[in-house]
Formats: structure tokens, sequence, C-alpha cells
């Protein structure tokens, strides 16, 4: 599959860890693109559909890319085919991207990252669909000791010493009046409950990161 292209050239990029991060989210975006793809063709989006969409989202700045692709698992479920209705009355995907992006602006929508060793899978509704969230379990003195899930919003802030199995893509809310919360610059959020759009194999995404860095910095230099 062609790499997806974020709009900062990593070729440009000043040092290494820029380039592992620049790596972690072409990864990233590429795989929740596709699951995105899935569920607009459950949907009942065409194949040419799909790709309009992908053609769109490709003309936003990286951070709008991230808001749009946060909508999560659950609701996928009954916005998409809303949003299919509206094409049908002639709303173009263009306009259908560019809403998105709007709302995502206005709410701070963005991708976070939340690593567990829990297999967590979703849920059965009763009234249909599926749910898919990660409940907290930590209490948090900070929160009247409530009980939250963690997230980080890039690469770098991770938790280093706590590499986990599953890499559970999230839809992180950053602006005012949500129920998350920002630690520090922002880089880091917790909510009593976090909203999945997916979940990857750490590992699996990071051996594609190392070997992306490896090949843009030639051969012989072995990514750690």
């Amino acid at each position: 599959m062609e790499h997806f292209r974020l709009s900062s050239k990593t070729e440009n990029l000043e040092n290494r860890e820029k380039m592992l991060e620049d790596s972690f989210l072409s990864v990233v975006y590429e795989r929740v693109i596709e699951s995105m793809s899935e569920a607009l063709e459950e949907a009942g989006f065409s194949p040419e559909d799909e790709r309009m969409f992908r053609k769109s989202l490709s003309t936003l700045p990286v951070v709008e890319i991230g808001g749009v692709l946060s909508m999560p698992y659950e609701l996928r479920q009954r916005r998409l085919p809303k949003l299919f209705e509206k094409m049908k009355e002639g709303m173009s995907i263009a306009d259908i991207v560019q809403q998105l992006a709007s709302e995502a602006r206005e709410r701070g929508f963005r991708l976070g990252y939340h690593m567990s060793n829990f297999d967590i899978a979703p849920l059965p509704k009763k009234e249909g669909g599926e749910s898919w969230t990660v409940d907290g379990k930590e209490q948090d003195h900070r929160d009247a000791d409530l009980p939250m899930a963690y997230y980080s919003t890039d690469l770098a802030n991770l938790y280093a010493k706590k590499r986990a199995r599953f890499l559970y893509i999230v839809r992180a809310e950053t602006a005012a009046g949500t129920t998350h919360k920002q630690d520090n610059d922002g880089s880091w959020g917790r909510a009593p409950k976090l909203d999945v759009v997916d979940k990857l194999n750490y590992e699996d995404v990071m051996r594609e990161v190392r070997a992306r860095v490896g090949a843009l910095e030639g051969p012989g230099r072995e990514t750690k």
C-alpha cells in the first residue's frame, strides 16, 4: 500500500525524534484510514466515494486529518449512514470531509494513544450497534479520586516504562467543557471513559515505524 503522506516532509525534519514521530503518525493514519474505509463501505459508500474521501482528507493540515479520523468506532455506526444520505441528496464527499474537519476544529478533536495489555473488544448495545470504550481504572487525586483512563497525543509521550501489547487509538477532546482533562502542554490527557477509534498491535506499529526511519537514514543504519 502506498504510504500516506503528511504535509510535513520527513526529509526536512531536524532530528531523529521528529523522524520517528512523523513515521509513527503516518503508520497510524494509514491503519485508521483503512478502518474508516471499511466503515464507509458498510454505510453504503462506493469505492470511488472512498477514494474521494481519501483525496479530500489529504488536502487538510495534519492535525485536522487526525481530527476527522478520530470519529469513534461507535459513532461511525450512526454518523456515516446519515452522511451517506446527505451525499445522495447532493452533498459532495469534499463537503462532507470539510464538515467533519470543521467540527473537529471547533470541539478540539484529535487522535490520542492509550496503551494496554487488555484486549478490549466492542460490546453489543441493547438498542443495537456496538460500543467500544476504555474505562478509567486508576484513581486520580486531581479528580476527587475518580477512576480515569489516560492517553498521550504523540509518540514521545507514550509510557516509556509500560510498553504494552495493544495500542488503542482513541478520540482526544481538547476543547473546554468536555470530560477530558489536559496535562502540561496537551501532550497528555485523561477522562473517565475513552471512546475507541481502533486497536493496533503496538509492536507491529513500531516495527513498521523503525523500518521507515531506517530506510530514510540509509543503508547500514539500524533503528532501535
